[in-house]
C-alpha cells in the first residue's frame, strides 16, 4: 500500500497478475459455487416450497448466496487457488536467486513483487465474489424456476426485498480481508523457500494450509478439517436460522443441519482440506523423486513405479479419510447445533427432535461413499502432476498448484454428479412424506 501511494508500484506488474489471479481462479470458484451455496439454499427453499411457502425461496437464496457463501468461496480460492499460485511463482524465483539478484541491485522486493500481487488478490476478490454471487443466485433462480416450477416473480420479488445491498458489501469487504491475508500469507512462503525442488512444494504446502511435516500421520489435515468445517457449519446455522424464521419454522433448524451437513458440506470439506494439506504433499515428494531422477531409477530396477508410488498413496488417501470425515462431520454438526439453539435461542428439543429424524443411515452411507472418492481423486491427480513434472524446482512447484486447482475443480464436478445420482433433482425431506 505504501508503493502505491509514493507511486513507485509496477502498473504492468499489477495488470499481469490481476489477469494471472483471475484467470486461475475464476473456473474453479463458479464450480465451487455449486455444492458450497447452491445445494445449500436449495434444501432450505425446497423446504419452505412444500409447505406452502415457496415464495420465500428469494429471500433463503439472499441470505446464504449473497450473506456467507459467496465471500466464503472466494476465500477458499483466493487461499488455495491463487495463493498456491502466488507461492509457487514467488518460490521459483527465490530457488533460482532471482531474489537475492534484486536486493544486490538495490532493488526493493516489497515493491517489486509483493505489492502488485497485493493490490491483484484484492482487485480480483472484489470481481470474483460479484460474479460468484450473479452466479450463484442465477443457479438457483433457474433450479427453483424449471425444476421445482416455482413462480419466478415471487422468487424475485423475496429476493429483492431481503438482499440488502449492506449484505453484499460487507460479503466484498469479507472477500477483499480475506485475499489480502492469504496474499501475504503465500508471498511470505514463497520468497522463503528453499530446499530445491521439493522446497517450492511444500512451500505451496505451507502457504494454503499451515504448519509443515504434518501429512495423513500428523495433525495438519485433521485441524484444517475441523477449522473449515466449524466456519461453513456456523455459516450454515446462521443464514438457514434467518430462512425459516421468515416462514416460522425455525424449529426445522435441526433437519436442515442433518441434510446440508451431511450431504454437502462435510464432504466437500474434507476433499478440498486433502487437496491442500495432503494433495500438495504427494505432488511435492513424486515431483522431487521425479526431478531427481529416483523414478527413472525404479524403471531400470525393473520396479512398477507407478503402482509403488501412486497406488499406494491412493489407497492410504482412501484409508485414513473416513476417520478425518467423521470428526468433520462431528464439528459440523457441533457447530450448526451451537448457533441454533445457544445463540439464537431455539429449543434443543426442538432441534435434537428434528435433527434425528431427518439424519438417515443412507445419507451418512452416500455421504461417507463421496468423502472416499474425493480422496481417490485428489491423490490420484496430485500424483499424477507429481509423476510427470519437469523443469526443476519451478516446475515442481508448477505441478503442485496445478494439481490443487485441478482436484478442486474435480470435486466440484464429481459433487454435482453424486448429488443428483445419489438424491436426485428434486431430492427427498427424510422423515417428513414431502
Amino acid at each position: 500500500m505504501v508503493a502505491t501511494f509514493r507511486r513507485r508500484l509496477s502498473i504492468a506488474e499489477t495488470l499481469n497478475q490481476t489477469v494471472f489471479i483471475g484467470r486461475v481462479s475464476t473456473g474453479p470458484s463458479l464450480l465451487l459455487m455449486i455444492p458450497v451455496g447452491v445445494f445449500i439454499a436449495v434444501p432450505v427453499g425446497e423446504l419452505a416450497g412444500r409447505i406452502g411457502a415457496g415464495g420465500y425461496s428469494g429471500a433463503v437464496v439472499a441470505f446464504i448466496i449473497v450473506g456467507q457463501a459467496s465471500a466464503l468461496v472466494s476465500a477458499l480460492m483466493m487461499a488455495g487457488v491463487a495463493g498456491s499460485a502466488i507461492c509457487t511463482d514467488l518460490g521459483s524465483r527465490k530457488i533460482r536467486e532471482e531474489v537475492d539478484a534484486m536486493e544486490v541491485m538495490g532493488l526493493n522486493v516489497i515493491e517489486r513483487l509483493v505489492a502488485p500481487r497485493l493490490l491483484a488478490a484484492i482487485i480480483v476478490s472484489l470481481v470474483l465474489c460479484s460474479l460468484i454471487t450473479v452466479t450463484g443466485v442465477g443457479a438457483c433462480y433457474l433450479y427453483h424456476i424449471y425444476v421445482q416450477h416455482l413462480p419466478a416473480g415471487a422468487f424475485m420479488a423475496t429476493f429483492s426485498q431481503y438482499g440488502r445491498f449492506s449484505d453484499f458489501v460487507m460479503a466484498l469487504v469479507k472477500a477483499a480481508t480475506f485475499a489480502l491475508l492469504s496474499t501475504i500469507v503465500a508471498c511470505f512462503k514463497g520468497l522463503h523457500a528453499r530446499g530445491g525442488p521439493r522446497g517450492v512444494a511444500d512451500a505451496v504446502n505451507e502457504a494454503v494450509t499451515f504448519g509443515s511435516k504434518s501429512l495423513l500421520s500428523g495433525g495438519g489435515t485433521l485441524g484444517i478439517v475441523l477449522a473449515m468445517s466449524l466456519a461453513a457449519a456456523m455459516m450454515l446455522g446462521v443464514e438457514t436460522y434467518r430462512g425459516l424464521q421468515l416462514v416460522g419454522m425455525t424449529s426445522l433448524s435441526g433437519m436442515l443441519s442433518a441434510i446440508a451437513n451431511t450431504r454437502e458440506l462435510a464432504p466437500v470439506v474434507v476433499g478440498i482440506a486433502l487437496a491442500a494439506k495432503v494433495g500438495t504433499g504427494f505432488t511435492a515428494q513424486v515431483g522431487a523423486m521425479r526431478i531427481s531422477d529416483e523414478i527413472a531409477a525404479l524403471d531400470s530396477m525393473a520396479i512398477r513405479s507407478i503402482p509403488f508410488l501412486a497406488t499406494t498413496r491412493m489407497i492410504a488417501a482412501m484409508v485414513c479419510i473416513l476417520p478425518i470425515y467423521m470428526i468433520g462431520l462431528l464439528a459440523s454438526y457441533i457447530a450448526t447445533r451451537l448457533v441454533v439453539v445457544w445463540f439464537n435461542g431455539e429449543s434443543s428439543g426442538a432441534f435434537d427432535y428434528f435433527f434425528h429424524l431427518a439424519l438417515t443411515p443412507t445419507d451418512l452411507l452416500y455421504s461417507a461413499i463421496k468423502a472416499i472418492v474425493f480422496a481417490g481423486i485428489v491423490a490420484l491427480v496430485h500424483c499424477s502432476y507429481g509423476y510427470f513434472a519437469s523443469g526443476g524446482p519451478e516446475g515442481v512447484g508448477q505441478a503442485a498448484g496445478r494439481a490443487l486447482r485441478t482436484s478442486i475443480l474435480a470435486i466440484g464436478i464429481f459433487d454435482v454428479i453424486f448429488t443428483f445420482g445419489l438424491w436426485g433433482l428434486v431430492p427427498e425431506i427424510p422423515g417428513m412424506g414431502i
